[in-house]
């Protein structure tokens, strides 16, 4: 999976080897594929016939891959193009849940949870920073 974010939204490029397929996802659902799709899908074609093969002792046949455009959840406004791409890489499995269509309501929670696990992941170096900050502030508030 390769999430990009760029011009307000973001695309996501799945190379689904079990149906033989690049899956191309896109917030905006362009018209047009344009130049900017065509550089990381030209990167993504070159990982794939590079790098999966030395994984694999029967190679694919890249080339008969087809490029297929997804239609996922319709983001709205523009914002948050990480936020979405995130949620597709983590549940993308070639097909589109009818949860991830809640999306663009739930947003601000999926934003919240984001930053939670950032925040207090075990590995954040400050972790022990934030939690001073954070008591400091609940005896702020009561």
């Amino acid at each position: 999976m390769f999430p990009h974010c760029s011009d307000d939204h973001y695309r996501m490029y799945v190379v689904n080897l079990k149906n033989k397929r690049y899956d191309y996802l896109d917030s905006l659902y362009p018209d047009e594929l344009d130049s900017k799709f065509r550089a990381v899908a030209d990167m993504v074609v070159r990982y794939a016939t590079e790098y999966i093969p030395a994984c694999r002792e029967e190679p694919f046949k890249f080339e008969e891959f087809k490029w297929v455009r997804m239609r996922g959840v319709r983001q709205r406004g523009g914002v948050d193009c990480g936020v979405f791409a995130m949620n597709f890489a983590e549940f993308w499995d070639g097909k589109l849940h009818p949860a991830m269509r809640n999306w663009q309501r739930q947003i601000n929670q999926r934003r919240d949870e984001i930053t939670l696990t950032l925040l207090l992941n075990k590995e954040n170096s400050v972790l022990e920073e934030v939690k001073k900050k954070s008591l400091e502030f609940d005896r702020k508030v009561d």
